[in-house]
């Protein structure tokens, strides 16, 4: 074994050497072998190289005994108050004098000072203390701990949040240890918040208890837009303005207006993080909205509020109410409608990006029961549920699929309001073919809507050395009449696009083909970020 792990001293490359040059090089190959002969711990190594008449190089070795650990001490400078018992596993009496225990063992240590009440601890020297006369070796591990710190408060300077607030987020219950992780969860939450630019969290000087909170405001206001351009689906502008840390509480007020071929519509919304307790989120919306499209027309108002909450790091659930009061001009003439909804849901998703993601997955379970009023009278429970999936099998190219599977029951299909009902086709359903052209028609060939949906995409996405890369697709799915997705009467499409790396995100440029009968012209499709 102990020869097999010298080879890793590195090789030695006589090439045209001169003999002094030769031999130079065979001493330097000796002098390595005992460097790592120490580290594994034989202090008493000895390597000796010789040059033949050949001009091979021979080290002889004779490694000795292996020193072993005959006491692990910690100490501790300039301490004050509690004294720390280091508690680590890593060396114990008898263990062989190796290098990498040794630093693992001190690495160790400190890991229990910072988890333990003293965050702002270091190392200081440790000594290695070798007695030839005996094989062993006394190993001193050095630290400067400072004082120990339990937590007795907040001290909050320069910060746009409340103290109430900022307290919800700390991780810190009083008389509890500070702890080098706690601090930088607490800091990871803050700079985590959208009114704040920067966070810095320190432990004044004296051991009083106290975590001092610091944080420079992001900028007051945030202006984005968004651009998509497709034959099938249109032209479409989605612009929000949005002012943060309204009350101190990271609170966000946003604006938001959507033009577009499909549609128009501007909503009012107000989110705030931490609502209530931490990893919770309330988030009210107010709308108004115009639909026009082949299946129906609409114009509509809507109040809606939800809350979310963090499970786990990839795990989010969520309930909402909706009251929604609309006017609608579908196949079965004009109608007014009340409704309201109630929605859970359940959303997994640990990809890499939201734009361009290459690796993880994301699937969403939806579960809507509503009712509707006025000129239509119905209940109903209305079921989503999708998945994507991301792989990369290799540094350019990443294979992605998706699947969306719906289903309404409760309600005959005409009797459902005609916003409710699903439909297929079009730049986020399957590409290729016209917007809702996948869907049920009545018997003069008008669109009406299903109640049930299955769609499946499959991409193969390739990305360049440079910003440029390039996808080729497949699109399969419709929307059913039936409660359950059927798979009879299906539209497929394939196509290729372009993608021209913007930083932030992809713009993305697809070109889809039908192969069903239904249709049978290339539609084009231009928008920011991956199609799912």
């Amino acid at each position: 074994m102990l020869a097999g792990t010298l080879r890793s001293i590195g090789p030695v490359d006589l090439g045209e050497a001169s003999p002094t040059r030769a031999g130079q090089l065979a001493a330097s190959a000796a002098r390595r072998a005992e460097l790592f002969l120490r580290s594994e711990g034989y202090y008493a190594a000895r390597a000796q190289a010789a040059l033949s008449d050949g001009g091979a190089i021979t080290i002889q070795i004779e490694p000795g005994a292996r020193f072993l650990v005959d006491r692990v001490e910690h100490r501790f400078e300039g301490s004050t108050g509690r004294r720390p018992d280091v508690k680590q596993s890593v060396l114990s009496t008898g263990d062989p004098v190796r290098a990498q225990s040794v630093l693992d063992a001190e690495a160790a240590g400190l890991a229990w000072l910072h988890e333990n009440g003293w965050p702002d601890a270091r190392i200081a020297e440790r000594r290695v203390v070798v007695d030839h006369d005996r094989t062993a070796a006394g190993i001193v591990l050095a630290y400067a701990p400072g004082a120990h710190i339990s937590y007795s408060g907040l001290y909050i300077g320069q910060s746009p949040l409340r103290a109430g607030f900022v307290d919800r987020l700390n991780p810190f219950e009083a008389g509890e240890p500070v702890t080098r992780s706690g601090l930088r969860q607490f800091e990871q939450r803050l700079q985590a918040l959208e009114g704040v630019r920067a966070a810095t969290l320190t432990t004044p000087g004296g051991g009083d208890g106290r975590i001092a909170v610091s944080a420079e405001p992001a900028p007051k206001h945030a202006v984005e837009l968004g651009l998509s351009l497709s034959t099938s689906d249109g032209a479409g502008m989605v612009g929000s303005w949005s002012r943060r840390n309204l009350r101190g509480g990271d609170e966000t007020l946003t604006l938001t207006g959507e033009l577009a071929t499909l549609r128009q519509g501007f909503d009012v919304s107000v989110r705030s993080p931490h609502w209530r307790r931490l990893d919770q989120t309330l988030t009210g919306v107010a709308g108004i909205q115009s639909e026009v499209t082949d299946a129906f027309n609409q114009e509509e108002v809507s109040l809606e509020a939800r809350v979310t909450r963090r499970l786990r790091a990839s795990l989010t659930a969520g309930f909402g109410a909706r009251l929604g009061l609309s006017s609608i001009s579908d196949t079965a003439g004009r109608r007014e409608i009340a409704s309201a909804a109630f929605g859970t849901s359940l959303v997994h998703d640990n990809r890499d990006s939201a734009l361009d993601p290459q690796t993880g997955w994301r699937g969403t379970i939806l579960a809507i029961p509503a009712t509707a009023f006025g000129d239509v009278s119905t209940r109903f429970l209305k079921l989503d549920v999708s998945a994507s999936t991301y792989r990369r099998i290799s540094d350019q190219v990443t294979l992605a699929a998706r699947i969306r599977l719906g289903g309404i029951t409760g309600a005959d299909a005409l009797d459902l309001p005609a916003d409710d009902r699903f439909y297929a086709g079009g730049g986020g359903s399957v590409r290729g073919f016209e917007y809702q052209s996948l869907s049920p028609r009545d018997a003069t060939g008008a669109i009406i809507g299903g109640r049930s949906l299955g769609e499946v995409s499959v991409e193969a996405r390739w990305r360049g050395s440079g910003s440029w890369g390039g996808v080729v697709f497949v699109d399969a799915g419709s929307a059913q009449i039936s409660s359950t997705p059927q798979f009879g009467d299906i539209g497929y499409a394939i196509g290729v696009g372009a993608r021209y790396n913007l930083g932030f995100a992809p713009l993305r440029v697809d070109v889809a083909l039908p192969l069903s009968g239904q249709a049978d012209n290339p539609q084009l499709y231009i928008s920011l970020g991956q199609a799912f």
